[in-house]
């Protein structure tokens, strides 16, 4: 994806050139509507592509998703363009940083509010309290959305082998969002991660 970015190019432009190399590498079809979004649309969680044009400084969040044999994928990493300035670059480590806490509380018999919570008290520790707006992840299997939920109100319980996203994110507007999502999958000590995306901060 980083190799796509052109300046000047659309989110719409950067939405298709992903979709058509998704196909072009094996996959069915998207999972879900694909998410770009360039500098101040990426503080809108489910944002949809427009004519926004990329410029240097921006930050970049793209959520995509592939089908595969009737399989849902569902990964999410934010890059910065050209340049990244001290606020993007904190915000980026703090959403590293609460994804980390939330995956060391998975496994199986956890509830599942317990993560979102460990992503969420960290995020809520630092000068972007309150910017995690949305529920930690969700399972996925045939449906991108697989029916269960990862938040602050899910009482259900994590169990071995349920196929999960970890996505926390920080959202200011008028400035930008970070969000990392990865798929894992529970097992009976903790998770097996499933994406392999590089997850360090990247300047393209």
């Amino acid at each position: 994806m980083p190799s796509m970015l052109v300046e000047g190019m659309t989110e719409k432009e950067l939405k298709a050139k992903i979709e058509y190399e998704m196909v072009r590498l094996g996959a069915d079809s998207p999972s879900f509507e694909s998410i770009v979004a360039f500098g101040e649309n990426s503080a809108v969680p489910h944002y949809a592509p427009g004519l926004r044009k990329l410029k240097k400084g921006d930050t970049v969040l793209i959520d995509i998703g592939s089908k595969y044999a009737l399989y849902c994928s569902d990964l999410t990493r934010t890059m910065f363009y050209a340049k990244v300035d001290k606020v993007q670059e904190e915000m980026y480590n703090t959403v590293l940083t609460a994804q980390e806490k939330a995956l060391s509380q998975i496994r199986d018999g956890v509830k599942a509010s317990e993560p979102h919570f460990a992503a969420q008290n960290y995020i809520d520790s630092t000068k972007f309290k309150g910017t995690f707006i949305h529920s930690l992840g969700h399972s996925i299997g045939i449906e991108v959305h697989d029916g269960l939920g990862m938040g602050p109100k899910s009482e259900h319980q994590l169990k071995e082998n349920m196929a999960l996203t970890v996505e926390p994110g920080v959202y200011m507007q008028g400035v930008g969002g970070v969000r990392i999502e990865d798929d894992i999958v529970v097992t009976a000590t903790g998770y097996q991660k499933l994406t392999t995306a590089k997850r360090e901060l990247l300047v393209v």
